[in-house]
């Protein structure tokens, strides 16, 4: 979560909650000595505010009427306010957003910050553009982001046209930058790629073309996430290992717990074979939880004395629920077609004979977080105790 949202990302979460425009404006108590930035309804009449503390405050109209207390959605101290660029910045973890009776999770609003003011790329390349038949000096430019086209869109926007894609960059705001250019890399279909600093409008008013860019930008993103990495996670699914009954012409469930240093040998040699992303390499399904989900790799490992199929997934930074639930159908579709599918029609040599592992079946198959799989455990032992 960002230690600071920017003033313009509060309107905006505002204005799509509640279809109304805010005003952020600084009111001080001459008594105290104290100022706080107030947001609240742009078509009210504020022209005083005072805290009164535990949360509670005043505040009146020109005329010296209360105000409703419906149009103010909240205010910070000024020592949790900075200024950048002549923006205001409010720091998270202090800052309390109402609508109604309700204060918003700041989660929401630290996702929408990240979606308006996202972080740049680490590529940095050096281009000449061209602009009207005019061809600049050789410079830096700085990717903010890397999109892909269609042969279509990218020839579309090569020509000259305004693009949905561009319009949908120029919404973001990225940080300035004083020693160069920067602006955004869309990559088409055959690996070609445009260096395109638009300078807010939404067709490349300056273009450089980079034939064969695709790979270099492809390792240069993997190597940019595998340094920002930092964080990891595991999804836990139900395993089952079987045994070939020769009698019965089928398959036949055992407790294969005996056999997890096998097991995970075997798992092991399969994830040195799909590389340093492992499943993660194929991930298109999310464009966003994509960028922050470097690797998935499976494993097995003993939960509350159960052996179980586990994905361990290394992150650049935290998926919020939706992008949770988009990685969970992504891990259960390899889990049951792709990878899983595989690796179960594959026998694993253990004593006694060879044994087959199924990361899904369709009988008792759940996905579940570290933290759910211990909550589930809790509540199946209250419900015992209730029943003793």
């Amino acid at each position: 979560m960002r230690k600071y949202i920017h003033g313009e990302t509060i309107r905006k979460y505002l204005k799509d909650a509640l279809a109304v425009d805010v005003e952020i404006k600084k009111f001080r108590n001459n008594i105290s000595g104290e100022s706080n930035y107030v947001f609240y309804n742009k078509k009210t009449d504020l022209a005083v505010f005072s805290e009164k503390g535990d949360g509670k405050f005043a505040c009146f109209n020109s005329n010296g009427d209360s105000v409703d207390i419906n149009d103010i959605y909240g205010y910070a101290h000024e020592d949790e306010v900075k200024r950048e660029d002549s923006e205001l910045l409010f720091k998270t973890d202090t800052l309390s957003i109402r609508i109604g009776d309700s204060y918003v999770q700041n989660d929401y609003i630290s996702n929408m910050e990240e979606e308006i003011y996202p972080d740049r790329t680490n590529i940095v390349l050096n281009a000449m553009f061209t602009h009207n038949h005019f061809t600049t000096d050789l410079t830096s430019f700085y990717v903010d982001e890397i999109v892909y086209a269609s042969d279509e869109e990218f020839d579309s926007i090569r020509q000259g046209y305004d693009s949905e894609l561009l319009e949908e960059y120029n919404k973001k705001h990225y940080e300035k930058i004083s020693d160069g250019v920067h602006g955004i890399v869309v990559i088409g279909d055959n690996g070609d790629g445009l260096l395109i600093d638009t300078q807010g409008f939404d067709y490349a008013r300056y273009m450089s073309y980079a034939p064969h860019i695709k790979d270099y930008i492809d390792t240069a993103i993997e190597n940019e996430m595998a340094q920002k990495a930092k964080l990891e996670m595991k999804l836990y699914v139900p395993l089952t290992v079987t045994v070939y009954d020769e009698e019965y012409d089928d398959e036949k469930v055992i407790d294969g717990s005996m056999y997890s240093k096998e097991i995970r040998e075997k798992i092991r040699t399969e994830n040195r074979i799909d590389g340093n992303r492992g499943l993660a390499e194929y991930f298109w399904s999310d464009e966003k939880c994509k960028n922050k989900v470097y690797s998935i790799k499976p494993d097995v490992e003993f939960v509350h004395g159960v052996m179980m199929g586990v994905a361990v997934i290394k992150m650049t930074k935290p998926l919020n629920n939706e992008e949770l639930d988009s990685l969970k159908d992504y891990v259960t579709g390899q889990f049951s077609d792709a990878w899983g599918e595989s690796f179960e029609q594959h026998e694993i040599s253990v004593s006694g004979g060879e044994i087959y592992v199924h990361f899904w079946n369709s009988e008792n198959y759940y996905i579940k977080t570290e933290q759910e799989l211990n909550e589930a455990e809790q509540e199946q032992g209250m419900e015992m105790n209730m029943n003793m």
